[in-house]
């Protein structure tokens, strides 16, 4: 007489497969979440996220990035505890709350991340001045790229280049001239131009400003341009 054959499944508890299967897939996006917590540095820094714009980012807002780092710091206590729970009804259970409580964590610290190193990258409508050249023959040349983003209501950016000795500015200015914002509010703009220097002059300063702000100081101190709108540039004059 032939044995009866037993069919697939048999003598296995439905609730203990059901669980087994549950507990696989928590595993799944545990070891999936892990895994994004790494991959998100290669995809931010594709899409600008750099390390200088996270370095001012985190210099500029210190005490939010005290809070993102924690944030981070819990999401990932939190899915790599959810990996150590037994395979019971109520494991899975604290396993899919301690995931989905990590999970909202890391949306949380990405998405701060990003908002404030967004705001480091842009100006915030402040001017600023790059790739400052003079050159000096029988008359100097002065080249400089002023560029700004988001200038609000679209106002123009005020340049002006003043003559100095010492920290006295020496009249009349050198240039002045306003750049108008694209239809985005921002600017890029290369300046160039000769101009004959005083004798008495020892250098010259550079201020860049949206129409209607304040200008001052004329050796560009920082505590007087820190907190405006103000982009100042000192230079010397070659000899």
């Amino acid at each position: 007489m032939s044995a009866a054959a037993i069919p697939p499944g048999a003598g296995v508890d439905p609730d203990a497969a059901r669980e087994e299967k549950v507990d696989k897939d928590l595993g799944q996006v545990a070891k999936i979440l892990a895994a994004a917590f790494t991959a998100v540095a290669g995809f931010g820094t594709a899409f600008g996220l750099s390390q200088d714009a996270l370095l001012i980012a985190v210099k500029n807002y210190v005490w939010v990035y005290i809070f993102v780092a924690i944030f981070a710091l819990v999401a990932i206590a939190l899915s790599i505890c959810s990996l150590f729970f037994n395979k019971t009804q109520e494991g899975n259970r604290s396993q899919a709350w301690l995931l989905a409580i990590g999970t909202f964590f890391y949306l949380l610290a990405l998405l701060l991340t990003i908002i404030f190193v967004a705001q480091a990258a842009t100006t915030g409508g402040r001017p600023n001045i790059a790739d400052v050249t003079i050159e000096r023959g029988s008359d100097v040349k002065m080249t400089f790229t002023v560029k700004a983003d988001r200038v609000a209501d679209r106002r123009q950016i005020v340049v002006e280049v003043d003559a100095t000795r010492g920290k006295t500015e020496l009249e009349p200015a050198i240039y002045r001239a306003l750049l108008r914002p694209d239809r985005n509010g921002n600017v890029e703009q290369k300046v160039s131009f000769r101009f004959t220097a005083p004798a008495e002059a020892t250098g010259v300063t550079i201020r860049v400003r949206p129409e209607g702000d304040t200008r001052n100081g004329a050796n560009c101190d920082g505590s007087q341009t820190e907190k405006s709108s103000l982009g100042c540039v000192s230079a010397p004059l070659p000899k």
